[in-house]
């Protein structure tokens, strides 16, 4: 709305303030939210947006900088744990290296791909057919002699065990990635697993 040569300074900043951007400051202010305010300057804006993007790419971790552009931050943050499952076949057999040394055991394996997380736990599970029950189990960390590994166990009648296996993981077939992985079982049929974050 035009203003006339009788308009008051308070009709003028009314004016001023409705036009696109001149109140850009309060409305980012607005945004931000505490401890912003539109009495701040845009430095101290700036520089506020910066300490929550660096408190954000710490809390979300894996080699996360909160010089990365905001939306790359928000893209990485989920709700909730992820975790996936499945019935997969195993793909015969595979070279799987014991963890305490160079030795090696063949086994039949089992390959899923399509994750979008790296697990950090995953427990899978086939029968025999009768009366035995093998479970593979890899869990980040979980062994003191070698960092990644992956423990196989024949359990009969789900009361003792039969045979157990430690392997690495990252050696030979065994891998766990962001994408997908291969785990020995001890029987070839379809393997029910569980993966989580």
């Amino acid at each position: 709305m035009p203003l006339d040569n009788t308009a008051s300074i308070k009709d003028i900043i009314t004016s001023l303030q409705n036009l696109e951007g001149i109140n850009a400051k309060a409305e980012l202010a607005s945004v931000i939210g505490s401890p912003v305010t539109d009495e701040d300057t845009m430095s101290t804006m700036v520089n506020q947006i910066q300490t929550s993007k660096n408190e954000l790419a710490g809390k979300i971790g894996e080699g996360t900088e909160g010089t990365e552009p905001l939306q790359s931050l928000v893209d990485k943050v989920f709700v909730g744990k992820k975790w996936a499952n499945g019935l997969t076949p195993t793909t015969g057999s595979g070279v799987f290296e014991i963890a305490r040394n160079t030795a090696t055991v063949t086994m039949n394996k089992f390959i899923f791909e399509g994750l979008s997380f790296r697990p950090s736990f995953i427990v899978a599970k086939i029968f025999d057919g009768s009366i035995k029950t093998s479970i593979t189990t890899y869990l980040v960390g979980g062994d003191t002699y070698y960092q990644d590994t992956v423990k196989v166990a024949t359990f009969i009648d789900g009361s003792s065990t039969e045979t157990t296996f430690n392997l690495k993981v990252g050696v030979r077939d065994a891998y766990v990635s962001a994408s997908g992985f291969c785990l020995p079982v001890l029987y070839a049929g379809t393997v029910e697993w569980y993966a989580y974050a």
